[in-house]
């Protein structure tokens, strides 16, 4: 028995370095192909420049960052949306459905319009929403941060001291605030590196495809 699971386990594992590693040229054949002849250096700037947001956003997740007024109304447009047609719990957490929501939709959207660049943006923007809603998470208990409301209520609801306290996890909103920081930095970290990678292809690739080389 124990042999029989030692072997599924590593057929398993066979299976998924497998297919890792041919996602992973796959990942290289496209990117190679997609920043021949394109120019780094506005896109270099660029990246300096969503990497000085997504930073400062980590290290002081309360201030303002280019991003907020944007997800600010994509957040109130959620709760506006849903409000009319859906249980109170679903229409409040729709307001952070549609903050993380709309920066997601944008990176599949530029996959599939192949802008590779184009999803370093929308991670690091992904990045900052998250840790602003990790900001919000973290007040759930305290209620100290100023809260914008549309006005269809007579008071204003904190969004995740409400939903927080019907799952029975508002004693959790620190480490639940953590996790999300947590992740945010991980999405910063990946995208900056993403964005810079390409513009390193794009630098150092030859304008013309080498004859008989695979990444052409």
């Amino acid at each position: 028995m124990a042999a029989d699971l030692r072997a599924a386990a590593r057929a398993v594992a066979e299976t998924f370095c497998r297919v890792a590693s041919d996602a992973l040229v796959r990942i290289r054949l496209r990117s190679h192909a997609w920043c021949r002849g394109k120019s780094w250096f506005p896109r270099a700037l660029a990246l300096l420049f969503l990497l000085n947001t997504g930073l400062n956003a980590a290290v002081a997740p309360k201030e303002w960052t280019i991003f907020g007024p944007v997800d600010l109304g994509i957040h109130e447009t959620g709760h506006l949306l849903c409000t009319p047609f859906f249980p109170t719990f679903v229409a409040i957490a729709a307001g952070t459905i549609f903050q993380l929501g709309v920066p997601f939709a944008a990176g599949i959207w530029f996959l599939l319009a192949e802008d590779l660049f184009a999803l370093a943006f929308c991670g690091v923007w992904f990045s900052v929403s998250l840790t602003n809603v990790a900001v919000y998470v973290a007040d759930a208990r305290a209620r100290l941060l100023p809260l914008v409301s549309l006005g269809w209520h007579k008071t204003v609801i904190h969004d995740w001291n409400y939903m927080l306290k019907e799952l029975g996890l508002l004693q959790s909103d620190k480490t639940i605030a953590l996790l999300l920081t947590w992740t945010a930095w991980g999405i910063l970290s990946i995208s900056i590196a993403w964005g810079a990678w390409l513009c390193w292809l794009m630098a150092t690739l030859p304008r013309d495809p080498i004859p008989n080389y695979p990444a052409t």
